[in-house]
C-alpha cells in the first residue's frame, strides 16, 4: 500500500492529523522531510497545522528547507501565507527557514522563502576548532538519527536546535 493511501486511510479513519511523536514530530514535519509532496498535500488538506513545533522547535517548513524540499515548501508557502505562515519564525537555536535552507546550500529552496528581514547567518565564535564542513555533516547525522560523529562541543548549539553533544560510537 503506498504511503499516500495508507495515510489517507488513517485520516479518514479519524487519526489526528496534527497528532506528534515523542520529539513532537507531526505527520507533516516527516513528510516535509522525507519529500512526499503527495502525503504534504493530503494532510494540508485534512488541516494539518504546519506551524507545529517538535521539541527543538521546528517546524514542517524548516524540515522542508533543511532537506532541500523546494516543491514542498512553495506548496506551503502557497497554502498558508495568507492564513499568516510565518517564514521568519525562528526555532529554539533562534534560526529560521531560509537561514536551514541557505545553510545547506538549498537556493531554490532560500528563492522561495526570501523575505526583507532576513537576517545573516552565524557559526557559533567558540566554534573555531570546527570546520565548515564538519559542522554541516555533523548536523545532517544528527538530523537523520546517524550518530557517528565524534564531534563533542557543548558551546555549540545544532543549527536545528539540538545540542552538539553525541558521543561517537563505533560501527
Amino acid at each position: 500500500l503506498p504511503i499516500g493511501k495508507f495515510t489517507q486511510l488513517l485520516l479518514e479513519k479519524g487519526a489526528d492529523v496534527n497528532c506528534q511523536d515523542e520529539d513532537g514530530r507531526t505527520a507533516l514535519s516527516h513528510a516535509c522531510e522525507m519529500g512526499h509532496l503527495d502525503v504534504v498535500k493530503l494532510l494540508v488538506q485534512f488541516n494539518a497545522d504546519p506551524d507545529v513545533s517538535d521539541a527543538w522547535g521546528n517546524s514542517s517548513l524548516m524540515y522542508a528547507a533543511f532537506s532541500g524540499h523546494s516543491q514542498i515548501l512553495d506548496f506551503l508557502v502557497r497554502a498558508f501565507k495568507r492564513l499568516g505562515l510565518r517564514l521568519d519564525r525562528t526555532n529554539n537555536a533562534g534560526h529560521s527557514a531560509i537561514e536551514v535552507a541557505n545553510f545547506f546550500g538549498h537556493n531554490q529552496c532560500v528563492q522561495i522563502l526570501n523575505f526583507p528581514c532576513r537576517r545573516e547567518i552565524e557559526i557559533h565564535e567558540t566554534c573555531q576548532h570546527v570546520s565548515v564542513s564538519e559542522y554541516k555533516d555533523y548536523v545532517q547525522s544528527v538530523f537523520s538519527r546517524r550518530t557517528s560523529c565524534s564531534i563533542t562541543c557543548q558551546a555549540c548549539v545544532l543549527y536545528l536546535g539540538k545540542q552538539m553533544q553525541i558521543q561517537s560510537h563505533t560501527s
